[in-house]
């Protein structure tokens, strides 16, 4: 029989895995010379006495660029105003972003260049905007503002076993009335409730307990979001010893979660 300590470790390591019998996503995490710029970035300007916010939301995905800009502009103004348009010419080089806009208005187009470095949880630089008199140049400062779509969807993770395997495990986490509520996939146990799910400034944490007929274990997440990469540690307690094993993530892009979705229907 096996010890209580060799059993937890089997549990943590091994029997909570999807199993190799499941494809393994590979994990990829981002250069660490390029700058995250994945979630959602905020700012405000005044324009003729009035406050804007704006809401710039951007995916890193392999090296592209992508999102929405949006201009929230007063409850009076036209709503064409505060419609959100689809960024373009997106390009990323280490830390120095560039990205322009196409915004319409009484049926003219006007665009709108963005430049900046990005510094941890801040982008600093210019806006060149069309306007009446020509092409205006502005300062542009952007702060990151956590979202709890920023780690909304199915995450393969993986790490290593005792014995230095490679071992394969998901889970999938939505948003319900404001917080964060998921479930945790594994071949032996099936899928479990995942609980005290936190998500605040980047930071993600979340616990899990499985039970067995020699007791239950109970893992504690404690991971960083970077875009479609995650990156943390499992931290497990069984029979009065802890252990701790590192992991990586990576999110499932929405079309094969979809996919995966309609076969398991039909």
């Amino acid at each position: 029989m096996l010890r209580n300590s060799t059993f937890a470790s089997v549990i943590v390591l091994c029997c909570i895995s999807y199993g190799h019998a499941q494809e393994a996503t590979e994990v990829k995490p981002s250069a660490a010379s390029v700058a995250d710029v994945n979630g959602t970035w905020k700012w405000e300007r005044e324009f003729n006495g009035n406050k804007i916010e704006f809401v710039l939301k951007l995916k890193q995905d392999q090296g592209k660029i992508s999102g929405s800009y949006q201009a929230i502009f007063g409850a009076d103004a036209p709503a064409e105003l505060s419609a959100a348009n689809e960024i373009k010419e997106a390009k990323l080089d280490g830390n120095q972003l560039s990205f322009a806009v196409v915004r319409q208005f009484n049926g003219n187009d006007f665009r709108i260049d963005y430049s900046g470095t990005v510094d941890g949880s801040t982008i600093k630089g210019t806006q060149t905007r069309d306007g009446r008199n020509g092409r205006t140049e502005s300062e542009w400062v952007a702060q990151k503002s956590s979202s709890l779509s920023d780690v909304v969807g199915k995450w393969n993770i993986s790490f290593e076993s005792i014995n230095g395997d490679k071992i394969n495990s998901a889970f999938t986490l939505s948003e319900d009335g404001g917080k964060l509520k998921g479930k945790y996939h594994s071949q032996f146990f099936g899928e479990n409730d995942i609980k005290n799910i936190e998500y605040k400034d980047g930071k993600l944490t979340f616990e899990v307990v499985f039970e067995n007929d020699q007791g239950s274990v109970a893992l504690k997440y404690n991971a960083e979001a970077k875009g479609e990469n995650l990156t943390g540690t499992i931290k497990s307690s069984f029979g009065g010893q802890d252990n701790e094993t590192k992991f990586e993530g990576k999110r499932e892009s929405e079309r094969k979660v979809e996919k995966a979705a309609e076969q398991e229907k039909e």
